[in-house]
C-alpha cells in the first residue's frame, strides 16, 4: 500500500494526496457569494494531476 501511495504522489504535481478537508474547502467556496460570478466550469481539486 505504501508503495502505491508513493507512486501516486509522484504523479501529482504538488507532491501530496489531497485531504477531504481540501475538497470541502472548494465546495464551501462554491456555495459562498465569493464564487457568484463563476459558472459552467469544471473545477479540478486534484493537485494539478489533470493539468499534466
Amino acid at each position: 500500500m505504501a508503495r502505491r501511495r508513493r507512486a501516486w504522489r509522484g504523479l501529482i504535481p504538488v507532491g501530496e494526496v489531497g485531504t477531504p478537508r481540501q475538497v470541502a474547502d472548494v465546495v464551501l467556496w462554491l456555495f459562498s457569494s465569493a464564487s457568484s460570478y463563476v459558472n459552467g466550469q469544471v473545477i479540478g481539486v486534484d493537485g494539478g494531476f489533470l493539468a499534466t
